[in-house]
């Protein structure tokens, strides 16, 4: 049972994280194609996500927030 909730936890941060980047990244890269931000607000919304999101996860996950990755890891499991 125990595994089992670990299994579950360890997939929700993993498809937590993926929606999040491809949800901030893509909205910053919208803003840029409008001219609201410039490239490194991109570059720097990317590097933060992917910091923060591994801090928060660094010890229930392995932390690839990759949506291939993602995907793969939950096929696998």
């Amino acid at each position: 049972k125990y595994s089992e909730y670990r299994q579950l936890r360890n997939i929700l941060l993993e498809l937590l994280g993926t929606a999040a980047i491809v949800y901030f990244t893509n909205w910053v890269n919208i803003l840029y194609e409008l001219k609201q931000v410039q490239l490194s607000s991109m570059a720097l919304t990317y590097g933060l996500m992917v910091s923060v999101l591994t801090y928060i996860s660094q010890d229930r996950s392995g932390a690839h927030f990759d949506p291939s990755v993602t995907v793969g890891f939950g096929c696998y499991l």
